[in-house]
Formats: C-alpha cells, sequence, structure tokens
C-alpha cells in the first residue's frame, strides 16, 4: 500500500472443501489460539461467504516479517536446528493443553448462527464468542462426500470422534458405491485388473466400528484437543535475534482444517520431520555404548540408558485387550500373503518415484514438468521392451500410473 502497510490476502483453491466451513473454523482458529498467546497472525477482516463485490471467500490477515523455515532448513547448524525444534515442542504443549468441551472445529458463535439458521455447536465455557462444530477435516467433505448428510460433529465422546469417519465413509459407499479398478494403479496387476466391490472396504469398516476397544485406557489422553494440522517447514516463519543471534518462532501459518480431537487421535510426529527411510530406524538397530563408557558421568550413562529401555519396552509390554474379533486361519494367510504383493509394488512405485522425482500425487514442480515426464515415459518404455505377451503389455500401458488418468468416476 501507499503508506508501506502490507498484510496478507487468503483465498481458497477452487478445490477447497468445504469453502465456508473451512474460511470460518481458520479464522476462529487463528484468533482464538493468538488470545491465548500463541505466535499467530492477526486477522483484520474476512468472509466465509462469496457475497462481496470479489465474489470470494477471503481472509486478510497480517503479513509477518521473517524467513520462511523451509527456505532455510537444510542449511542450519544443529545447534539452531535443536532450537527450533525445542519451540515447537513448547508451543504445542501450550496448544494441546487447552481443553475443549467437545470436538469438531472451532467457529465464532455468530459466523455459524448466520448460516445455519441459529444452530452454534457446543459453546465454549470461558469465551462463548466461539463454538465447537462441524469437523471440517478434508476427508470428512471431499469429493461427492459433501453431498451427505452424515455427523460431523460437534463430537461429545470420544467413541462419537472415532466412529464418525468410518459412518460417512460407509454412507458413501451405500450411495455412491460401484465396483472400480483400484484407484492406485501400481496395484491393478495384483488383481488382474478387474473392478474391485466396494464389499470388502464395507467389512472392515464395520470391523473398526467396534471403536469402544480402540479408546486407550489412559482416560488423560480422551481429552479434546487441538493441533496444527500441517505442521511442516513451510508453514513456520523465523527470525533471528540481533541481541542474542537465536532463531525464534515468529508465526505459524496455514490453519484451514484444523481440528479438536481426543488427544490419542493427534499423537504422531509431524510426517515432514519424521525419519522413516535410513537403515537404523527401519531394521531398529539397538543402541550401544560407546568406547568411552568408563570416562562418562553418570547423567550421559543414565541417558543412554533410558535410550536402552526405551528401545526394548516393547519385548515387556503385555499388549492390550483381546481383539474382539476372530479371523480364520485361511483369511489370515491369504491377507499376508496379498499384503506381501502389495508392499512389492508400492515398493516398486517409491523406486520410480525417487528416479522421476516427483511428490505426492506424482507432482513435480513446474521447472521439472517436462524433464520428469520425459523420464517417465522413458521408464515406461524400458519396461515395456521387457514384457513378451502382447496382452500384458497392453494392460501395462493402459495402467501405467505415470498416464493421465481420468479421475471422474472416483469422485
Amino acid at each position: 500500500m501507499l503508506d508501506g502497510f502490507e498484510m496478507v490476502v487468503r483465498i481458497p483453491y477452487p478445490v477447497t472443501v468445504p469453502k465456508l466451513y473451512a474460511v470460518a473454523s481458520e479464522v476462529a482458529t487463528m484468533c482464538f489460539l493468538r488470545s491465548r498467546g500463541l505466535p499467530i497472525s492477526q486477522v483484520y477482516s474476512y468472509s466465509p461467504l462469496p457475497d462481496n463485490p470479489a465474489q470470494t471467500e477471503y481472509i486478510f490477515m497480517e503479513y509477518v516479517r521473517g524467513t520462511n523455515l523451509s527456505d532455510v532448513w537444510f542449511d542450519l547448524e544443529e545447534r539452531d536446528i535443536v532450537s527450533v525444534l525445542r519451540q515447537l515442542v513448547q508451543l504445542e504443549s501450550r496448544m494441546m493443553s487447552i481443553p475443549f468441551p467437545a470436538g469438531g472445529s472451532l467457529y465464532y458463535s455468530h459466523d455459524l448462527e448466520e448460516v445455519t439458521g441459529g444452530k452454534s455447536g457446543t459453546l465454549l465455557g470461558g469465551d462463548e464468542r466461539f463454538c465447537i462444530s462441524l469437523d471440517a477435516r478434508v476427508h470428512m467433505w471431499y469429493r461427492r462426500r459433501s453431498q451427505l448428510e452424515v455427523d460431523r460433529g460437534p463430537y461429545t465422546t470420544v467413541e462419537q470422534a472415532l466412529a464418525a469417519p468410518a459412518r460417512k465413509e460407509l454412507a458413501y459407499l451405500a450411495h455412491f458405491g460401484r465396483p472400480l479398478p483400484p484407484f492406485q494403479r501400481e496395484r491393478r496387476e495384483l488383481y488382474e485388473h478387474k473392478p474391485q466391490p466396494p464389499s470388502d472396504h464395507a467389512v472392515n469398516l464395520e470391523r473398526y466400528l467396534l471403536a469402544p476397544s480402540l479408546v486407550p485406557a489412559n482416560t488423560v489422553t480422551h481429552q479434546f484437543c487441538i493441533r496444527h494440522p500441517d505442521l511442516q517447514p513451510g508453514n513456520i516463519i523465523i527470525l533471528r535475534s540481533r541481541d542474542t543471534n537465536e532463531l525464534r518462532i515468529e508465526s505459524l501459518l496455514d490453519w484451514q482444517h484444523a481440528a479438536i480431537l481426543p488427544l490419542f487421535l493427534h499423537a504422531n510426529i509431524p510426517g515432514s520431520m519424521q525419519n522413516y527411510d535410513d537403515p537404523s530406524s527401519q531394521l531398529l538397530v539397538p543402541p550401544s555404548l560407546p568406547a568411552n563408557t568408563g570416562e562418562q558421568d553418570e547423567e550421559a550413562k543414565g541417558l543412554y540408558h533410558r535410550w536402552l529401555i526405551h528401545f526394548h519396552y516393547w519385548q515387556l509390554w503385555e499388549g492390550g485387550a483381546p481383539c474382539p474379533i476372530v479371523f480364520e486361519a485361511e483369511d489370515v494367510r491369504t491377507t499376508n500373503e496379498l499384503a506381501e504383493r502389495l508392499q512389492l509394488a508400492d515398493e516398486n512405485y517409491e523406486g520410480v518415484q525417487r528416479i522421476v522425482g516427483f511428490g505426492a500425487e506424482t507432482w513435480v514442480p513446474s521447472k521439472r514438468y517436462k524433464m520428469a515426464r520425459d523420464l517417465a515415459e522413458l521408464l515406461k518404455l524400458k519396461v515395456l521392451m521387457q514384457i513378451p505377451e502382447e496382452e500384458v503389455r497392453d494392460k501395462f500401458d493402459a495402467n501405467w500410473f505415470l498416464n493421465d488418468m481420468d479421475k471422474t468416476e472416483y469422485m
């Protein structure tokens, strides 16, 4: 602007669902957590409906000065990485210590009353400007699921929060389910390229609905709490202090689709910070004492001992409650065999992914698109040349997982 003032204007993508609830919930979540002292941009104005001159939903918010963590993450020294992670853990601890009376997503009460005709959800006892209502997570709404009249909250019990996604999916299968080839085309060969009925998935969902057996016994983990929906470096703004030269987190961005859930459903390491692929993690290599054990102080020895106990705790674990479902031995055998073949197909997919360099849903940066596309075609041709049978070759070509795909029938 002419006076030097800067702000961010955020509008939803055309494919964003549900637009109204996603925008309204993001605004309320940001404002509520900011009022609790968390580093979150100030919201200046917003519209969860497109009934405005811009004809789109929007959020006007504070522009936070600093550096996006994703721009420097791999160049940081170890002390800076440790500092940022420690701050993240502290922020998450503060955030997830805020108790909520129900599950779902957070809204301003007046927003919900305007669009639902007076229904405001479960009010927050300490601040009735806010309420908890419909779960705005993508999987509760995407594709034709947005057409369903199903339970999306507010969730008043842990069991309800566990069961709602499965009941939604069962309703989707009942309304729209029909035999289709597997969506993941690299797996189709294992099913002889035949359409698969939705009934198997429905049976598994019915088994999952034995939700009481899935609830942890420790009631502390039943508390409804909120967590950032996509905690990755691209959503973290940092700034280095001129006085101490220490990095500090200035803001956490992108609160769209945030959900309030039982603590145990939020318990995980953010995907971008999880370590899956190194041999030590995969093989669970036991910790070993260093050569200078005798020179270590008691604190260092104690740290190693706790590490060792943590590594081996599974050997002492007595397990949970008995499985409430009995499976036939033949069913277990065939399922395990299929799982092994599916794992091999997934590994082949991951091998091509590493060579071509694409991300989730075969996404690549626009500047690398042509090169990645050409490389994918070359790989396909090499495989086709090694298949002697014409019929098998044609099926492979038609189901190559990097071909363009019409997803309409899966929507």
